[in-house]
């Protein structure tokens, strides 16, 4: 990506209220995951969750919240 591309990108971000951030995000939702690390009985793992379905990004307050899947499926030997 060139300069330019990058600083009319940082100026548009700038210029966004949180509500056109949240706009954004859900428009970019299918490209987000994020790597959540889980421990269990001092065993660790890794897992790619995507941002949820049904309302992948909300408002809290003054700052802008992801919100993962519902839910981690862990299958029997994961952690063995």
């Amino acid at each position: 990506m060139s300069m330019p591309i990058k600083n009319n990108l940082i100026d548009l971000y700038n210029k966004m209220s949180n509500e056109d951030k949240v706009f954004m995000i859900e428009l970019m939702r299918k490209d987000i995951s994020v790597f959540v690390d889980v421990k269990v009985n001092q065993k660790r793992m890794g897992y790619h969750m995507d941002l949820d379905s049904e309302i992948p990004v909300s408002l809290n307050g003054i700052s802008v919240e992801l919100n993962l899947e519902s839910k981690i499926k862990i299958k029997d030997g994961d952690f063995i």
